[in-house]
């Protein structure tokens, strides 16, 4: 079986070049308007097949293949109820052939604006429809980029589309020292990865600043959770204090006016429990954070994932922790959630080596991350 898809002015136009290039034996499987990408002039995409052997065996039904017990197939050789070897070999070479007709419409129903583009962008097309970004947004991607010039080559397209596509995405610079001490608060859903994160940013701050810190956890509701986050600390050679209660949180920062850093972590609560976020919040009130991170999966469905944007907000996080980078198989659909609830991007984090797995954002980091390379 032979696919093809055929972009013409209008369906007659169409059907004559189907009919000159495959044959009065071919059959028209879809037909759609669409628009040019490039153009924005409407087109018309069909999908054709023919039948490239009409032999005689080929042609004839499966199930009277199967059950064929003549003398003539009797008589062939070696047979199997009745059927010859080489009839079987042929049923099962044509379901072959028939998924990989199956894959070829598939690719065609999922990559349905790819035969208006010409080579490389049209690779983009797939590569940014791979991402999740969706429909629209890679249309209108490829179309503003094949409208320039001046591209040298493949890696060039992807960075410019990267560029385009986090446009309007917001950065937070990394943590710095200075002379004044910085408290930060870590909040997120429980199995957001918020208390590794936290870890993993405190012991980056030790080692690159040769920093005072210490670790506060409010997380007291946890079985074991203040046993590990001490043991952690224990080993990077960091100040641990439990707090039970935000006076006992703000006791604790008060009293500890020189160090260089504090990082508070909060109990793991769900979006949907308002009345434990409220207490986060008293507790970070208490402590006077200066800022507060909001981590957050990046393998979590983007409506979820605005959710929990959403939802948290009422803490006021100042930026995004995205977490769990090597765990999501296309970041793609996060960036409209991204673009539309202003929350600054401020560090990505992969795996579970700690404090390795943990970087500040960049565009050229994400666009590699949207385009597969997650390492």
């Amino acid at each position: 079986m032979k696919i093809k898809k055929y972009i013409a002015n209008t369906f007659k136009e169409g059907k004559e070049r189907i009919f000159a290039d495959l044959g009065d034996e071919a059959v028209i499987l879809s037909s759609r308007t669409a628009k040019n990408p490039t153009t924005g002039e409407d087109i018309i995409e069909i999908v054709a097949a023919v039948d490239e052997g009409a032999a005689s065996l080929r042609t004839r039904p499966i199930r009277e293949k199967l059950l064929n017990v003549s003398a003539r197939s009797k008589s062939a050789g070696p047979s199997y109820n009745g059927t010859s070897l080489e009839e079987i070999s042929q049923i099962f070479s044509e379901i072959n052939e028939l998924k990989d007709t199956i894959n070829e419409v598939r690719e065609l129903v999922k990559y349905k604006h790819s035969g208006a583009l010409g080579s490389f962008y049209k690779e983009l097309y797939i590569r940014l429809v791979n991402a999740e970004i969706g429909e629209e947004l890679a249309l209108k991607v490829v179309s503003e980029i094949s409208g320039k010039k001046g591209f040298t080559d493949f890696e060039n397209i992807l960075q410019h589309a990267g560029d385009k596509i986090f446009e309007g995405i917001k950065l937070s610079p990394p943590i710095e020292k200075n002379d004044k001490r910085k408290v930060f608060g870590f909040i997120g859903p429980t199995g957001s990865g918020k208390t590794t994160s936290l870890i993993k940013a405190a012991i980056a701050c030790k080692l690159i600043y040769q920093a005072d810190v210490l670790i506060i956890t409010a997380d007291t509701y946890k079985v074991g959770g203040i046993e590990q986050m001490q043991t952690f600390a224990s080993v990077a050679g960091i100040s641990f204090a439990p707090a039970y209660n935000p006076e006992e949180l703000k006791s604790i920062v008060g009293k500890e006016q020189k160090r260089d850093f504090i990082f508070i972590d909060t109990t793991g609560r769900s979006q949907q429990d308002e009345e434990s976020l409220r207490g986060i919040r008293e507790y970070l009130l208490a402590a006077e954070a200066d800022y507060i991170y909001l981590v957050q999966s990046a393998a979590t469905g983007g409506q979820t994932f605005e959710q929990v944007i959403d939802k948290f907000g009422v803490i006021g996080p100042n930026a995004l922790i995205l977490s769990k980078i090597d765990e999501t198989a296309a970041i793609g659909s996060l960036i409209g959630v991204l673009k539309s609830s202003g929350l600054p991007l401020a560090y990505l984090t992969t795996g579970q080596q700690i404090p390795d797995d943990i970087e500040p954002v960049t565009r050229d980091r994400l666009t590699e991350i949207l385009f597969g390379n997650k390492d």
